[in-house]
């Protein structure tokens, strides 16, 4: 207890010593260096709420524009799933015309056996 009775006893007596020895001139730097200080904080301080201010402006943005891209990206999705859709349709179309294609090929060819064959057995009749 005694101890820390001494050191603020201490302390004061330095900074009794201290005051004593600043001059008007010490201490009208020491005040015109802490308006530079408070000016600079003031400035920076302008510089971070300009900042801040765009920082929420880009944000609304980029808000704004995820929110077009989330429904561009709906319509897309409906338009790729009718693609896909159309897309199944012409395949099993595709699929009927081969198949019907096939069966007249096949009906041609058998058409031209025939006709081979009328005009063998015509030829042999003859």
């Amino acid at each position: 207890m005694e101890r820390k009775l001494l050191n603020a006893a201490h302390l004061r007596l330095k900074s009794e010593h201290y005051s004593k020895n600043t001059s008007a001139t010490n201490y009208n730097l020491y005040e015109m260096n802490i308006l530079k200080l408070q000016k600079k904080l003031e400035v920076f301080q302008v510089q971070l709420q300009l900042q801040f201010d765009e920082v929420i402006k880009l944000t609304g943005i980029r808000d704004k524009l995820a929110a077009e891209l989330a429904v561009s990206n709906r319509k897309l999705t409906l338009q790729l799933k009718e693609k896909d859709k159309q897309t199944a349709e012409l395949l099993k179309k595709t699929e009927e015309l081969l198949q019907l294609s096939s069966h007249y090929t096949n009906r041609e060819i058998k058409i031209m056996m025939l006709e081979n064959e009328l005009k063998e057995l015509l030829r042999k009749r003859d």
